[in-house]
């Protein structure tokens, strides 16, 4: 999924005529970061990619669109035969 994200982030940046120094100098995201996020090697935040979106002119749906949580990722608790524990009794 990061990997995915990258090549996404990595293209809209390209159309956008875009390199990572200008992304650098012109908007504070160091050109690190953006290599890290374009390699799927950085999980970006939310904030990140909205940012991203906003730098390169799309729509930020666009760079997330498609993405499905898998078990493989990151098991989630109460999903499937993990139910989520019984709430605190008041007391």
């Amino acid at each position: 999924m990061l990997t995915e994200f990258g090549l996404r982030l990595r293209s809209a940046r390209s159309d956008a005529g875009l390199s990572q120094e200008d992304v650098h100098y012109g908007y504070g995201v160091h050109r690190t970061y953006v290599s890290g996020a374009e390699r799927g090697q950085r999980n970006v935040s939310l904030l990140m990619v909205v940012r991203f979106a906003t730098i390169y002119g799309v729509d930020p749906a666009t760079l997330v669109r498609g993405f499905r949580h898998t078990p493989e990722l990151w098991p989630l608790r109460g999903v499937g035969d993990a139910p989520f524990p019984p709430p605190p009794e008041d007391g």
